[in-house]
C-alpha cells in the first residue's frame, strides 16, 4: 500500500507557491495544499515495527468495539499484530481474520498519528482481498456523525458487482441509525476493474464544503 495524503493544517493557511501542490477539479480556483506525507509501504524500513503509540507517521490502532456499539451479530477487535509488512515487499497487509474472539472480529487499521488536518487530497494504492465478509476502506474519522468514507465490500465483490461506495457519515445518517445508503451523503462508484486482482489509486478530495 502507498498512501500520498496532500494536505493543510488547522493551524496553516492554504497558500499558492511553485513549491505546492494543488488539485485540478476545485473550481473556480485551484485548491492549494502546502504540506504532504507520503509513505510508499513498498519500500519498508528494516528496523520499522508497528505499536499502537503515536511517534511514527502513521501507528496501528488497538481498541475494540461491542456487538451492541457496532449495531450488529458481531463487534470488531483491531489488533497491532494484524499490521504487517508484506514479506516480497508488495506494500502493507492489514489482515482480518476469521476467528471471532467472544463476539469480536479481529481487524487491522493503520491512521496517520497527526491531529491537525483541515482539507486535503487523500490517496492510497489497495488491492483489496478477494474473501468474502471484509470491508476495505479509506476514512478520515472525526465522530460517528462526520466521516469521509470510501468503502469496498468483498461481499459485493462476490456476487459480480465491483463497486466503490463514497460514504458521508453526517447528522442526517446518524438520525437514519448510521445508515448512509438513503442519505445525500452516499453515492455508490461501479467500478470498471476487479479491485482485488491488482493495486488501484483511490482518492478522494476533502474541501471547504465539499468532498470530490
Amino acid at each position: 500500500m502507498r498512501t500520498t495524503p496532500l494536505l493543510a493544517s488547522a493551524s496553516q493557511a492554504l497558500a499558492g507557491c511553485p513549491c505546492a501542490y494543488y488539485t485540478l477539479n476545485a473550481t473556480p480556483n485551484h485548491a492549494t495544499f502546502t504540506e504532504t506525507l507520503e509513505t510508499d509501504f513498498t519500500q519498508p524500513n528494516p528496523s520499522l515495527t508497528w505499536t499502537s503509540t503515536p511517534g511514527l507517521a502513521w501507528q496501528a490502532q488497538a481498541y475494540n468495539v461491542t456487538p451492541a456499539a457496532a449495531r450488529g451479530p458481531y463487534g470488531k477487535t483491531a489488533q497491532v499484530r494484524n499490521v504487517l509488512l508484506n514479506p516480497q515487499s508488495q506494500g502493507l497487509d492489514l489482515w482480518v481474520r476469521s476467528q471471532v474472539l467472544e463476539g469480536l472480529v479481529p481487524i487491522a487499521e493503520v491512521v496517520t498519528a497527526r491531529t491537525d488536518i483541515l482539507y486535503g487530497s487523500f490517496r492510497a494504492g489497495v488491492k483489496t482481498t478477494g474473501s468474502n465478509g471484509t470491508c476495505g476502506a479509506l476514512f478520515f474519522y472525526h465522530d460517528d456523525s462526520q466521516e469521509i468514507d470510501m468503502e469496498v465490500l468483498s461481499r459485493q465483490r462476490a456476487l459480480g458487482n465491483n463497486t466503490l461506495n463514497l460514504v458521508l457519515q453526517s447528522p442526517a445518517s446518524s438520525s437514519a441509525g448510521f445508515n448512509a445508503a438513503g442519505t445525500p451523503g452516499f453515492t455508490p462508484y461501479a467500478l470498471a476493474f476487479d479491485p482485488a486482482a491488482a493495486f488501484h489509486e483511490y482518492r478522494f478530495d476533502w474541501l471547504a464544503g465539499r468532498v470530490d
